[in-house]
């Protein structure tokens, strides 16, 4: 990670507000509502009683700043946990590769703004995806149609 790279909330706003500038706004739903598990983790990370404590909205603002997930935490490990984790939830194999999908175009989105020197999902494995033999129609099949 470089200096003066963002929290993960916020390269996860300039993500999706590119995606939505180059992209459709079906792709940009598509991100977000894969990506939202990301943002919850970082609403966790920000939430403490001690937050909550401060009189001084100034000294909460900087605390919680502080208290921010790092983008250095979305490492190849935490990529492998996430996926693992909805599998083990039987998630779809399609399901689970398109998280993983949205995951990969976040950490190429943050490379390419020189946030991420490595790709922590270059070394991640998906699900397979069953391909189902084609099936066509019978004779009789067709007459009915």
């Amino acid at each position: 990670m470089r200096e003066g790279c963002p929290a993960l909330a916020d390269a996860l706003d300039a993500f999706l507000d590119d995606v939505g500038i180059r992209l459709a706004p079906l792709t940009r739903v598509t991100y977000e509502r894969n990506l939202r598990r990301l943002r919850a983790l970082e609403e966790l990370s920000t939430r403490h009683p001690k937050l909550d404590s401060l009189e001084d909205e100034q000294t909460q603002i900087q605390t919680r700043e502080e208290m921010s997930t790092p983008l250095s935490a979305l490492t190849d490990s935490a990529c492998r946990a996430m996926i693992a984790q909805r599998v083990r939830q039987g998630q779809a194999p399609r399901t689970v590769n398109t998280f993983a999908g949205a995951l990969m175009a976040f950490c190429r989105f943050c490379r390419e703004q020189g946030w991420m020197f490595e790709d922590p999902m270059a070394h991640v494995s998906t699900p397979k995806i069953e391909q189902k033999p084609h099936r066509y129609l019978s004779v009789a099949e067709i007459e009915r149609v």
